[in-house]
C-alpha cells in the first residue's frame, strides 16, 4: 500500500517536514516499480490467508455485485429482466447481448433459484450453530445481486450484525488456535466489495459496493460499532504473542489485518457509506439542502475514536512485525475519510485531534494519509495510479518546501544568536 514506508515519518518525523520529503519520495518511487493498487497483487495474500483467489478474470455470463450493470459493471443500472427480475442492466443494448449470450435459456429458473439461494444463505448465516465453514459457503453465494438482494429481505442483515459482534469476541482466540479465518475480512473483500466485470472478461476489485455497505450500517444503531469490534478482534488476535510465535502464522494474519484495512478506506470513502455513518440516509442531499448531521452522529464519532485509538495502539505494540508501519497507515488513511465525511456533513469533529496522535504519527497523518484519504473520497475508490502518482509528487515536493524553508528560518535564528 501508499502507507508502506510511514514508518519513516513516524520513526523520524521532525516540525521541519524533512521526513515528510523523504518519505513522500519513497512512496513516489514504489509506485513506479509497482502497481499497489492491481487486483492481481492481492491473489498471493489471499492464497495464503486460505481463501480463493480474486484477481483472476471473472467470467462472462457471472452477475456483478447489486446495483450495477450485471453485464458491463456501470454503476447505477435500474433495468432488470421483466421474466425473471434477477438481473439487472444498465441499458437495452446490455440487455440484448445478455439475452443472445445465455439469459434466454436461464430466466425461467433464475429467479426462483436465487431466491431460494439468497433465503438459505441469509439462514446459514444467522444460524449460531452452523459451522464457520458453512458461513463462508453462504457467504460466497450472495457475491451477485439476485442472491443478495433475496438474502437481505430474510434477515441478512441481522445475521451480519451477530455475525460481527460475535468477532469481536472469538476471533482472538481462533487466531491464537491457528484457525486463520476473519469475518471482517471475508466480508469486507467479497460480497461488500466483489469484482465487477465486464464483456472482455476483465474485473476491477478497487470499489465497495456502497449501498449493500451503507445498508448494513442504517440496520441497526450497533452496526458500524460491531464490524468496529470485528476489525479490532482480528488485530488482536494478531497481536498475542503466542499467535505471533509461529513467523509463518503471523505473516498471514499480518496480511489477513493489512487486508481488512485497506478494504476498510474502500468502504469509507463511498459517498452513500459517508452519508450512512453522519446524516442517518443512504440518497443524496438535495441542490440546495443544507447537511444535518442525524442524531447518534456525535455519540457514533466518539466511539469510533476510542475504537480507532485502540487500534492504534494494538499495532504500535506490534511495530517490528508491521513493517514500514502498514497497519498504522491504512488506519489513519481510514481516520482521514472519516474526517472529510464529518466536515462535508456538518459535524466538524475532528477525528485526529480526538483520537490524540501524538506528533509523529500526525506529521505522518498530514504528510501522506490525509491527501490520500482526499483522493480516495474524491474518486470513490482505488485512484488510478498516475492519479496517485501525480499526488504523491505533489506532497513530496510541498514537502521539501516547508523542509527548505524551515531550514532557512533555523540558519536566521542561529545568525541572530552570534550577532546578539
Amino acid at each position: 500500500k501508499p502507507s508502506r514506508l510511514l514508518s519513516e515519518a513516524k520513526k523520524n518525523a521532525m516540525a521541519d517536514g524533512r521526513e515528510a520529503a523523504m518519505v513522500a519520495e519513497g512512496l513516489a518511487r514504489s509506485l513506479e516499480r509497482e502497481d499497489v493498487f492491481s487486483a492481481h497483487a492481492l491473489d498471493a495474500r489471499y492464497t495464503a490467508a486460505g481463501l480463493p483467489a480474486i484477481g483472476a478474470p471473472v467470467p462472462r455470463g457471472t452477475p456483478a455485485i447489486g446495483h450495477e450493470c450485471d453485464v458491463c459493471g456501470t454503476p447505477g443500472a435500474t433495468k432488470r429482466c421483466a421474466g425473471c427480475s434477477a438481473v439487472t442492466y444498465c441499458s437495452g443494448d446490455c440487455q440484448k447481448w445478455d439475452w443472445k449470450h445465455g439469459h434466454k435459456q436461464a430466466c425461467a429458473n433464475l429467479k426462483e433459484e436465487t431466491e431460494r439461494k439468497g433465503s438459505s444463505a441469509a439462514a446459514i448465516i444467522s444460524d449460531p450453530s452452523a459451522s464457520l465453514d458453512d458461513k463462508l459457503t453462504a457467504l460466497k453465494a450472495l457475491d451477485s445481486s439476485a442472491p443478495y438482494a433475496a438474502a437481505e429481505g430474510a434477515g441478512l442483515y441481522a445475521g451480519l450484525l451477530e455475525l460481527f459482534r460475535k468477532e469481536g469476541s472469538e476471533v482472538a482466540d481462533r487466531f491464537e488456535r491457528g484457525e486463520l479465518l476473519g469475518f471482517a475480512q471475508w466480508v469486507s473483500s467479497t460480497i461488500w466489495r466483489g469484482e465487477r466485470h465486464s464483456r472482455k472478461g476483465t474485473g476491477s476489485f478497487g470499489k465497495a459496493d456502497g449501498v449493500r455497505v451503507a445498508s448494513f450500517f442504517l440496520s441497526h444503531p450497533d452496526a458500524w460499532d460491531a464490524y468496529l469490534g470485528a476489525v479490532l478482534g482480528q488485530l488482536e488476535g494478531w497481536a498475542r504473542p503466542r499467535a505471533r510465535r509461529n513467523r509463518e502464522m503471523s505473516d498471514v494474519m499480518h496480511r489477513i489485518n493489512r487486508d481488512t484495512l485497506s478494504c476498510m478506506s474502500l468502504l469509507l470513502c463511498r459517498p452513500e457509506v459517508g452519508r450512512a455513518l453522519f446524516l442517518g440516509r443512504i440518497h443524496p442531499l438535495e441542490e440546495d439542502e443544507e447537511p444535518v448531521p442525524a442524531p447518534h452522529a456525535r455519540e457514533m464519532a466518539e466511539t469510533t475514536a476510542r475504537r480507532f485509538r485502540v487500534m492504534l495502539d494494538v499495532a504500535l505494540s506490534c511495530e517490528a512485525e508491521d513493517h514500514n508501519a502498514v497497519l498504522q497507515g491504512n488506519l489513519n488513511q481510514a481516520l482521514g475519510i472519516l474526517d472529510i465525511w464529518s466536515d462535508k456533513f456538518g459535524l466538524q469533529f475532528g477525528f485526529p485531534d480526538k483520537v490524540k496522535l501524538d506528533h509523529a504519527m500526525r506529521v505522518a497523518y498530514d504528510s501522506l494519509a490525509a491527501p490520500l484519504a482526499g483522493l480516495f473520497v474524491e474518486w470513490g475508490r482505488n485512484p488510478p495510479p498516475d492519479v496517485a502518482r501525480a499526488t504523491l509528487m505533489q506532497v513530496q515536493q510541498r514537502a521539501a518546501r516547508n523542509a527548505a524553508a524551515a531550514g532557512d528560518r533555523k540558519k536566521k535564528q542561529k545568525g541572530g544568536g552570534r550577532r546578539h
